[in-house]
């Protein structure tokens, strides 16, 4: 009798340190901090290939390198492209419509680095204009990332696509500002900002807000001539 009840508790040990590895505890999910895990997000990014999917104020694709790298922006004109500190330049390639806010973070797709080498060049110069409406989207993307929280509230935390994630909003005038952090295993598990919608301003607070939807993800390089995705990127890792 003792041999069995030992043999039972032993299974039940087992089950309990199995499911506590599986799923992070409810203690766990709450104690994520948004402050500390938009902090590291900004870290992350910036020492990463950037990629934004954005369906407000308009659908675009960002993809922006690490260390004062080249920039693009893709939308349903063309694709828009520099060197930084250059100008912006123009070429007719539209991007794909309907990318969905998840869409770097969750699809598996490549691209070659050496094409970053040419952004900025051999394109048509963009008009003043243009290139001001583009410099704001960029300044968008940073307020986003440098948004600054207060009196923000946990709504939600929860599993989903095998990855925890975290939902938190803050009252912002008469609207609301909800980001989404979720774990990357490039990250060594720190939950990175997602998901960003609701009003921002350009100028740090000071002007008049932009209602966005943004969706934040990343690229790595796969060899010396190309990148892919994250969600790419994970399967490599993962043997897949």
């Amino acid at each position: 009798m003792k041999i069995i009840l030992i043999g039972a508790l032993s299974c039940v040990a087992i089950s309990l340190v199995t499911a506590q590895n599986a799923t992070p505890s409810a203690s766990t999910q709450s104690s994520v901090s948004a402050t500390d895990s938009l902090k590291q997000s900004r870290e992350f990014y910036s020492n990463h290939h950037l990629v934004v999917v954005g369906t407000a104020p308009i659908p675009f694709k960002l993809d922006r390198y690490p260390n004062n790298g080249p920039e693009r922006i893709q939308n349903d004109v063309g694709t828009y492209t520099r060197q930084h500190g250059r100008a912006w330049d123009f070429s007719p390639d539209k991007m794909r419509t309907g990318l969905p806010l998840d869409y770097a973070e969750r699809n598996r797709y490549a691209m070659t680095f050496a094409f970053s080498k040419e952004w900025g060049h051999g394109g048509k110069p963009v008009d003043p204009k243009t290139a001001k409406q583009l410099d704001s989207l960029v300044n968008l993307i940073d307020a986003a990332l440098n948004f600054k929280l207060s009196n923000e509230r946990l709504i939600q935390s929860e599993t989903t696509y095998h990855s925890p994630e975290w939902i938190f909003e803050m009252p912002s005038g008469d609207s609301t500002v909800r980001l989404t952090f979720r774990k990357s295993r490039e990250s060594k598990d720190l939950p990175l900002l997602r998901e960003f919608s609701g009003p921002v301003s350009a100028e740090g607070g000071k002007g008049s807000a932009t209602k966005v939807d943004f969706g934040f993800g990343y690229m790595m390089r796969a060899d010396p001539e190309h990148e892919v995705s994250e969600f790419a990127w994970e399967e490599m890792q993962r043997g897949g």
